[in-house]
């Protein structure tokens, strides 16, 4: 038989060693590949102190919150009053918190009059009278400042008013006024020092009082309207006040006395001197007042009056 089937054992050596590596071996070739695996760290338990350092964050964490809680709601029920309280004592009230201390709003119903005088040369030309209407009412008072310990006080008031009068008295010493077609639109504004005396208000009820006072000081008017002037007895408006008489006395009528007379017209605007005087009294949390304000001023050779008369009933409440 031939050599070359039948190998030798030393010829067979290597052949064994490569079936062994790849028939018998392959597992732990495998597993000599394969890297070792590091154990996981066992987990031991913290220390004592560090679990007592997070329950303690914990807690005053949880406290924290219920404080603030507790603040809230307390802040949600504390009354009207208490809240003004703590905005006058805020940082941020401090530059105008001696305006506001004492200082008062009031809202309610008012009934306003309107009244325009006119004169020339110092006698009466026109007069418009206007009725009490109705309106809301709204109002904004500085604190109040007494002299000393007396009853005796003053106060800075300013106004904004906006009457109509649609009366006129003719003749000017008529008993009563009538509608004659005229009228007679004022506005004005005007600040106005004011002292008072006071009963009440310094004693044990500081919400409960009457005062009356008065002041002077400056503003300016607007003034418009239509109107019989009737100031002369002779000359060319000698017609115009016989007419007027003839009026009064019912012989003629309304058509008469526009024949007669001139209807004038008149628009100004001017600054004057204003004056104030003022009737008020205070229960707890009801105010009512009477007032008349006004602002005269003299523009060619006619001098302007208006002046208004004010009654109110009104809720007041301390800032």
């Amino acid at each position: 038989m031939p050599r070359e089937f039948f190998p030798s054992a030393s010829a067979a050596r290597p052949a064994l060693a490569a079936l062994l590596l790849t028939c018998v071996l392959p597992g732990a070739a495998a597993r000599a590949a394969t890297p070792p695996v590091t154990p996981a760290p066992s987990l031991s338990a913290p220390p004592s102190s560090h679990v007592s350092a997070l329950v303690g964050e914990d807690t005053a964490t949880a406290n924290a919150a219920a404080t603030a809680a507790a603040a809230d709601s307390a802040k949600a029920q504390e009354t009207c009053s208490e809240l003004m309280a703590r905005v006058r004592h805020s940082d941020c009230v401090k530059p105008v918190a001696r305006f506001l201390d004492g200082a008062n709003f009031s809202a309610g119903l008012a009934f306003f009059s309107g009244y325009l005088s006119i004169t020339s040369k110092g006698e009466d030309a026109a007069t418009l009278v206007g009725i009490f209407s109705p309106a809301p009412y709204y109002g904004f008072s500085l604190p109040t400042s007494f002299f000393g310990g007396s009853r005796w006080g003053y106060e800075f008031s300013f106004l904004y008013s906006s009457t109509v009068a649609t009366y006129q008295p003719i003749p000017m010493d008529a008993q009563e006024v009538r509608d004659v077609g005229t009228y007679a639109s004022m506005t004005f504004l005007s600040l106005s020092p004011s002292v008072f005396v006071s009963l009440g208000a310094r004693d044990e009820n500081p919400d409960t009082f009457a005062r009356i006072g008065l002041g002077v000081g400056a503003g300016w008017a607007w003034v418009r309207g239509t109107a019989y002037f009737l100031e002369d007895t002779s000359g060319t408006n000698r017609a115009c006040y016989d007419a007027a008489r003839d009026f009064d006395a019912g012989t003629i009528g309304k058509q008469e006395l526009r024949s007669a007379c001139q209807l004038r017209t008149y628009r100004q605007a001017s600054p004057g001197v204003s004056g104030r005087f003022f009737l008020d009294a205070r229960w707890h949390w009801i105010y009512t007042s009477w007032s008349l304000e006004t602002v005269q001023f003299t523009s060619g050779k006619y001098g302007y009056t208006p002046i208004e008369l004010s009654l109110k009933l009104a809720w007041i409440h301390d800032l």
